[in-house]
């Protein structure tokens, strides 16, 4: 495998496995903390607005991981040359 695809590989799957931690950690907090019965009630758990919290986290921690990656990439790229 080239190097570059191998560092792009490695920086994909970590931005995967983050976003994941990063989406289960805040649903984990959106249940423990749920005073007004918006995540969990008597009834069971409301998955939708369940979902909407994990999807949120997931998708701003991978934007931002995405952007640090690709900064440091595009900084390695530029001290090259």
């Amino acid at each position: 495998m080239n190097s570059k695809k191998e560092y792009i590989f490695i920086a994909g799957l970590y931005t995967l496995i983050q976003s994941i931690v990063v989406g289960i950690f805040m649903v984990h907090a959106a249940i423990t903390n749920n005073p007004q019965g918006e995540f969990y009630t008597e009834s069971g758990v409301v998955w939708g607005e369940i979902a909407t919290v994990f999807v949120s986290w997931f998708v701003g921690s991978a934007v931002f991981c995405s952007a640090i990656f690709a900064l440091v990439f595009f900084i390695k790229y530029i001290t090259r040359k």
